[in-house]
């Protein structure tokens, strides 16, 4: 009964800790649809698909420090092995995944920072 009390006061500290370490990153990427508050009127096109995309990489950057601090989880509390080898592979597969999102970002922001801005699709 008291280890189950442990774990539980565990799960609250872990899931606190991690939406703690992920406001900073939610709160950058935030920006508000031009036109109005619901996203829908005034705003153009390119605009929209700016934000569409910044908000994409923010999701999957988000997504993936969950799965990895879930999997984490998974990996200290599992004495049966092929839940660890479990864990480690979805561990595995969610940095895999961020180093995608990043490298995108990395590789645009490379080549021409320009093209981050989707300002290929102005009319001019």
């Amino acid at each position: 009964m008291r280890n189950k009390k442990k774990q539980i006061n565990n799960i609250i500290r872990g899931t606190i800790i991690v939406l703690a370490s992920l406001l900073p990153v939610i709160t950058l990427a935030y920006e508000p649809l031009s036109g109005s508050s619901f996203g829908l009127g005034t705003g153009n096109l390119v605009d929209h698909m700016n934000t569409l995309f910044k908000t994409a990489i923010t999701m999957g950057i988000t997504i993936s420090i969950l799965i990895i601090s879930y999997a984490g989880f998974e990996y200290m509390t599992f004495d049966i092995v092929t839940k660890k080898s479990a864990a480690k592979r979805r561990i595995t597969q969610a940095v895999v995944g961020l180093l995608m999102i990043l490298s995108t970002y990395l590789i645009f922001n490379q080549i021409n920072p320009q093209i981050l801005d989707l300002n290929i699709l102005k009319s001019k």
